[in-house]
């Protein structure tokens, strides 16, 4: 395994690590404060860290499992690119219960 697959992996896995970190009830106020933040953290961040990972992996997995494998990295960028850049509306399950009242409250206030 390469440099470059390496790096991917350590982003990878680091973009995971600070998805679970940020979804947690600790950090609630630091990244619930604008539409844009909450769409990064609960759809963007994982995604990428899935990706990430998966492209990390691709060289050593084995060949029957690289197809499939590439297909979920590419649905996941239509996620992403879905939820986070068209802001298509969250399902309600993906939103962490301590986002849900101030994003509620947020939305019916209209702020932004």
């Amino acid at each position: 395994m390469d440099t470059s697959r390496v790096a991917m992996l350590l982003l990878g896995a680091g973009s995971l690590a600070l998805t679970g970190i940020t979804r947690s009830r600790r950090s609630a106020g630091k990244w619930g404060g604008t539409e844009g933040q909450e769409r990064f953290v609960i759809v963007g961040l994982p995604c990428l860290g899935v990706v990430l990972m998966l492209g990390g992996l691709l060289a050593v997995l084995p060949a029957a499992v690289r197809g499939p494998g590439a297909v979920v990295a590419v649905l996941l960028c239509f996620v992403s690119i879905g939820w986070g850049v068209f802001y298509l509306p969250l399902p309600r399950w993906a939103v962490p219960g301590h986002l849900r009242a101030r994003r509620t409250r947020r939305l019916a206030t209209g702020e932004p």
